[in-house]
């Protein structure tokens, strides 16, 4: 239910901006309205009914930032390897002495990096 009411956000973001077009019942304003009614009344099922609307909107940013956090830090190691060529020396050398000249690495030389 996430990711598609990402997708729907995402495809907003790319159009131009109409004032008002999101309270317009069309239909994937209907889906996305549905969706967030779903994620809504499971994160208040999960809570236990206690807290009020603030804790379900902080615990839907916290589900959405999960996802964007992996991407952020993917880029964020991309850009400093380009910064610090070095240090992509280093870490190409720790790989090939773990991995071997010819093997690719794969989830059982993860420790050992």
């Amino acid at each position: 239910m996430q990711g598609r009411l990402m997708a729907f956000a995402s495809e907003a973001f790319r159009k131009v901006l109409v004032p008002g077009y999101r309270f317009l019942p069309t239909k994937k304003n209907r889906m996305s309205w549905g969706l967030d009614r779903e994620i809504r009344r499971g994160l208040v099922q999960l809570i236990g009914r206690r807290s009020d609307a603030d804790m379900v909107e902080e615990c839907k940013t916290f589900f959405f930032a999960g996802k964007q956090t992996t991407t952020n830090l993917l880029t964020w190691a991309t850009v400093l390897l380009a910064m610090h060529p070095e240090w992509q020396d280093r870490a190409r050398q720790e790989v090939l002495a773990v991995c071997g000249l010819g093997e690719l690495p794969a989830k059982e030389h993860l420790h050992k990096l």
